[in-house]
């Protein structure tokens, strides 16, 4: 799951997908960091190329993004 801060408390969507076992991307504003811990990987909100970086990583490395769920699954 990958997840931005616009403003909005959104800290629910990662909440929600942690639930689920899944690895997420989120920005590193509001209380998205309180709810995600070390699980999630944090990404500068408004840095396009910091996330763009991120999400192509878990594309092109599929080993990286499984072990990351596997984190969460824990």
């Amino acid at each position: 799951a990958a997840r931005g801060e616009r403003g909005d408390e959104r800290s629910g969507d990662v909440g929600e997908a942690l639930s689920l076992g899944k690895a997420v991307l989120s920005s590193d504003q509001g209380s998205l960091p309180e709810v995600g811990g070390d699980l999630v990987r944090y990404v500068p909100a408004w840095d396009v190329s910091a996330w763009a970086a991120a999400i192509l990583e878990w594309v092109e490395r599929p080993k990286v993004l499984a072990a990351a769920a596997r984190r969460v699954a824990e």
